[in-house]
């Protein structure tokens, strides 16, 4: 009995020492941890962070620019001066080019557009194009656009009808014909006519009785006109 009672007192110390010595490691761990392991955890975070943010800052730094994009713009114009818009990236300056020479550089916005005005044209085509700079950084040359410049009214020419010419019974309708200059517009009392590429055109007309009046308009690419005035009597 008593020999039973020593191996149970026995087995209790052990079992006490073991919990103990298990209770002071887990409060060791907990100290370490704490100490030594979190800080250290966040020194190889902010390490990692920080070589990823550097990678990044470098793959921009080395990232070429981009080339400003334009707005469209007509391709013949009879204004001497022109407003150039288009869109790139924020905080970085546009620098354009007319005819290869530098007129002028300016800011993008916030909203990432840019736009230079009144733009002084030569008579004739002008070349258009742009670069944007940034840190000491130049972007390629943006796509050229080409912009003609042309204040000189359209030649006109009316092979028929005569003015003042008159018409029989048989003639209700009369064919006007004629010759402009090639690529424009032509109008017979407000009414389109067919404009080949060599610029001679047609256009069927019905006559009224007694006087007719036929308006011959002829509008260019850059918005010149030409007008042609002629008058013909139909007698039923």
């Amino acid at each position: 009995m008593n020999n039973r009672s020593r191996l149970s007192r026995r087995l209790e110390r052990k079992t006490k020492q073991r919990l103990f010595v298990l209770f002071a490691g887990t409060i060791l761990l907990i100290v370490f941890i704490f100490k030594f392991g979190i800080p250290l955890l966040i020194e190889i975070s902010t390490f990692f962070i920080g070589s990823k943010g550097n990678q990044d800052s470098k793959k921009e730094q080395q990232s070429p620019l981009i080339p400003p994009l334009f707005n469209p713009l007509s391709n013949a114009t009879n204004s001497a001066t022109i407003v150039i818009s288009g869109i790139s990236k924020e905080n970085q300056t546009v620098v354009l080019y007319l005819n290869n020479e530098v007129i002028g550089e300016t800011k993008v916005e916030k909203n990432n557009t840019f736009e230079f005005k009144q733009i002084e044209l030569k008579e004739g085509q002008n070349s258009i194009k742009a670069k944007n700079l940034k840190d000491n950084k130049t972007s390629d040359f943006s796509q050229e656009m080409t912009v003609v410049f042309d204040k000189e009214k359209p030649a006109l020419e009316i092979e028929s009808p005569q003015d003042g010419q008159s018409f029989p019974k048989d003639s209700k309708t009369i064919t006007i014909k004629g010759k402009t200059e090639p690529g424009s517009r032509i109008t017979v009392n407000g009414f389109w006519a067919i404009v080949a590429s060599s610029g001679t055109f047609s256009h069927t007309i019905s006559l009224q009785d007694g006087e007719n009046a036929i308006k011959i308009l002829s509008i260019d690419e850059a918005g010149n006109a030409s007008e042609a005035l002629y008058k013909v009597t139909y007698n039923p």
